[in-house]
C-alpha cells in the first residue's frame, strides 16, 4: 500500500528503492544459481496494480537487469505478476523472461495470443482447496483452451500450505494424461 502511494507522491524515492531490490534480487539470483538452481521465479507482487506507463518506469527495467543475470548464465527467467496484469502482459514480455507466470485473473486465451511467450499458470489456488476431480475438470478444459499454444499448466499463484495434497497431484496427473492423448493423436 505504502508502495502504491510512492508511485505519485515520491517516485524519486520509489526508484531508490526498486533500485535496492534489484541489486538485492540479482544477487539472490546468482547465490542461487550457484548453489544448483535451474530456474529463477521472480515474484512481481505489486505491477499488476500500477499502469502501464508506470510500469514502465518503475518496474521493466529492474526486471530486465534480474531476467538478464539469469539469462547470462544460461538458466530459465520465469516472471511471476500477481493479480489482473493483463494490461502490462506486453510489457512484462519485453523484461525476456523465458516463461510468463499469469494468476487465475487473467483469461488464458487471452494470454496465450497476446504473446509470443510461454504462458505457465492460471489454475486458480482456491481450487487446490476442493476435490481432486474440480482440479482435473478445470486442468483439462483449460489444457484444451491452450491446446497448441507454449502453456505449461500451474497453480496462478502460491498453493495454500493447507492445500489437498491430492488435488495437487490431480492436476499433474490430468495434464499428462492430456498430453499422451494429444501425442496419440
Amino acid at each position: 500500500e505504502n508502495i502504491l502511494k510512492y508511485v505519485l507522491k515520491n517516485p524519486q524515492e520509489l526508484s531508490r528503492i526498486v533500485n535496492i531490490l534489484c541489486d538485492f534480487l540479482t544477487l539472490y539470483s546468482k547465490a542461487l544459481i550457484e548453489n544448483g538452481a535451474e530456474c529463477i521465479i521472480i515474484a512481481d507482487p505489486l505491477s499488476a496494480l500500477i499502469s502501464p506507463q508506470h510500469y514502465n518506469i518503475f518496474s521493466l527495467e529492474a526486471l530486465r537487469v534480474i531476467v538478464n543475470e539469469i539469462k547470462k548464465r544460461n538458466k530459465i527467467a520465469v516472471l511471476h505478476t500477481c493479480g489482473n496484469a493483463i494490461k502490462i502482459l506486453k510489457h512484462m514480455a519485453e523484461t525476456g523472461a523465458h516463461i510468463l507466470s499469469i494468476d487465475k485473473y487473467i483469461d488464458i486465451k487471452t494470454a496465450i495470443t497476446t504473446v509470443d511467450k510461454v504462458i505457465m499458470g492460471n489454475i486458480p489456488t482456491a481450487l487446490f482447496l476442493s476435490n481432486p476431480e474440480k482440479v482435473k475438470e478445470y486442468t483439462l478444459e483449460i489444457l484444451l483452451i491452450s491446446k497448441g499454444y507454449r502453456h505449461i499448466v500451474a497453480s496462478g499463484c502460491e498453493i495454500p500450505p493447507y492445500a489437498n495434497p491430492e488435488c495437487i497431484k490431480e492436476m499433474v496427473k490430468a495434464a499428462r494424461s492430456f498430453n499422451t492423448m494429444i501425442l496419440r493423436r
